[in-house]
């Protein structure tokens, strides 16, 4: 089955390629006579699901149709696989971006997802609508995505995005090893005047300090213990990794059910960049720097859940 993939992938880039080709043709060769007004990347609307802010970028094309060439051009990226211009006409056909599951709302928002199976990753995307193209391109914290929502043209005179004509994938290869990435949290627990704190306890914890340890994103023990105590469990904690981000809950045990958590602290990343910028040796013991572990009440949507991009996870890797 990998090859069979490895095969899809290959014969769908240079379909790809193929098709880059013949459109920067057709440009240089009908439409250099007139610029475009746009002579400079703007920023645009509306900002995806996954926080991506779209562009209109300067193109030779009159009617505003851009280019993975284009693309290219102006984030100065290499190894940009061009994709086709997919003309919607109420719908896509069911071949028409390979690998990828493309979903259209209210005949302008676009919705995509990456085949977990395929070796690439989406590098940009290009929708158009009226006369212009929003591009959302995927180059910060980590080259690539798996899959976004929220998408669309940029938005005209109603107040709405343009509807949508045509749809454009530019991918790149992933060719990078899965990382391995572990948790840390360390929080306060509040009810009335009472107040207490929890940690985890795991890799580390036998001569950290306050015994504060990681695990894995994928070991299925982990959870917070009363003063980093393993004989004082708090509740687990379980973690689900998605395309573009991780989901941390914490479940409270009945002891502590009614308890609020209070100024989480949460480290999610490899245990080399958190042995590296979060822990201090000193007279024998290591101490966390949990204070500056870099999640916590920014990034919670309700009272013990906790959404964390990967984006910013590595953001914080390659600080």
């Amino acid at each position: 089955m990998k090859k069979l993939n490895y095969l899809l992938v290959s014969l769908f880039a240079i379909a790809l390629f193929y098709s880059c080709e013949k459109e920067a043709s057709y440009n240089d060769g009908l439409l250099k006579a007139k610029k475009t007004e746009i002579t400079e990347r703007m920023a645009s609307a509306p900002v995806s699901d996954n926080n991506v802010t779209p562009c209109v970028i300067p193109g030779d094309n009159k009617g505003g149709n851009r280019t993975c060439e284009d693309v290219a051009l102006e984030w100065d990226v290499d190894d940009l696989c061009c994709g086709n211009k997919v003309d919607y006409n109420g719908g896509f056909g069911e071949d028409a971006f390979p690998g990828i599951d493309v979903q259209v709302v209210d005949e302008r928002y676009i919705t995509f997802t990456v085949d977990p199976e395929m070796d690439f990753k989406v590098a940009a995307v290009i929708v158009k609508g009226s006369d212009q193209a929003n591009v959302y391109f995927y180059g910060e914290g980590g080259f690539g995505t798996m899959g976004d929502g929220g998408l669309a043209a940029p938005i005209n005179s109603s107040g709405k995005p343009a509807g949508l004509s045509n749809l454009t994938f530019c991918l790149v290869e992933d060719d990078q090893e899965e990382k391995e990435y572990v948790i840390v949290i360390k929080t306060y627990l509040e009810l009335g005047g009472e107040r207490t704190w929890a940690c985890t306890v795991g890799e580390g914890s036998y001569n950290n300090s306050l015994s504060i340890g990681y695990k894995y994103t994928t070991d299925n023990d982990i959870g917070i213990y009363k003063w980093g105590y393993a004989s004082y469990p708090v509740g687990p904690v379980t973690v689900k990794e998605f395309n573009e981000h991780f989901m941390v809950t914490i479940e409270l045990n009945e002891a502590y059910e009614e308890f609020s958590i209070v100024d989480p602290k949460i480290y999610i990343g490899t245990a080399e960049d958190y042995e590296e910028d979060y822990l201090v040796y000193y007279a024998g013991q290591y101490y966390t720097y949990f204070e500056l572990l870099p999640f916590g009440d920014a990034n919670k949507i309700s009272d013990y859940v906790f959404r964390i991009l990967k984006t910013d996870i590595e953001a914080e890797i390659n600080d």
